[in-house]
């Protein structure tokens, strides 16, 4: 599965096809952010970030609900075009539309062979934010901290690492998958 994730077409993040799917994705960025130089790269050869999507329960009337690629990746792009730092035309996708059953062990592999960034060192990306009455008490995610700029991270105490550290420790990892 995770071949014939990795052999699909890269598409823009930003016009990904509407379609009623679960399934696996990973991005990868092709941008000049000079952290993310290490595996930016119109190959996608490694991904920033891997994920999966899985159905949002029954409606109503007992029928699955499908579709929840398509939420995710707009909430992802959605964050990408929050942050000051990044942009968001520079991420690509590709994705697997699969049972949600086949989903769990396929994204953990894929996570234990690429070890995306995003996945490992700045955890936070793919989180659903925190709401108003809990954010003041709750402290950024690593990837909010590294990349400011969604609302609701706006109103949370700092994270347990500083900007400086999260991005030594990113450096470190690119160094690390390097030697490997």
């Amino acid at each position: 599965m995770q071949w014939a994730l990795e052999s699909a077409p890269p598409v823009p993040l930003a016009s990904f096809p509407a379609a009623p799917v679960e399934g696996l994705y990973a991005l990868y960025y092709v941008g000049s952010h000079s952290l993310y130089r290490p595996v930016s790269s119109s190959a996608c050869a490694v991904p920033i970030y891997v994920g999966k999507s899985l159905s949002s329960g029954k409606s109503r009337s007992g029928m699955v609900v499908r579709g929840s690629m398509n939420r995710r990746l707009r909430t992802h792009l959605r964050s990408l075009k929050d942050v000051h730092d990044l942009d968001a035309q520079d991420f690509l996708v590709r994705y697997l539309p699969v049972d949600e059953i086949w989903t769990i062990g396929p994204e953990r592999l894929m996570i234990g062979d690429h070890r995306p960034v995003w996945n490992v060192v700045v955890e936070g990306f793919g989180v659903h934010m925190q709401g108003s009455v809990r954010a003041p008490t709750t402290p950024r995610t690593f990837w909010d901290e590294l990349h400011p700029g969604r609302p609701q991270s706006e109103r949370q105490r700092d994270a347990e690492l500083s900007r400086a550290d999260l991005q030594r420790a990113v450096r470190q990892h690119f160094a690390r998958m390097a030697s490997d």
